[in-house]
């Protein structure tokens, strides 16, 4: 399928799973970063959608430092046509 094809509901579902995806990895990441914060509810993963655990707090900035544009795009776009709710836990 290319992108020219995909239907504006396939396009918003793409990018939901991306944003959930990244809300849910940083969260397992803010977690080992700081461990005494309370952290954050987040509904679960939406179907479809696979989030891995950074294993320690190297692999934690290491995926930051390999991500950091990539999350910055996603926050944007969570801005533009993201439930508020997904775009703050983000944030």
């Amino acid at each position: 399928m290319t992108h020219q094809e995909w239907t504006a509901r396939t396009r918003e579902a793409a990018l939901l799973r991306v944003l959930d995806r990244f809300a849910h990895t940083a969260h397992a990441a803010d977690q080992l970063l700081d461990s005494h914060r309370a952290p954050i509810e987040l509904a679960p993963l939406i179907p479809g959608c696979r989030s891995q655990a950074p294993a320690d707090i190297p692999a934690v900035t290491d995926g930051l430092d390999a991500e950091h544009r990539n999350l910055l795009t996603a926050q944007s776009a969570a801005v533009a046509q993201a439930p508020r709710t997904t775009t703050w836990q983000l944030v």
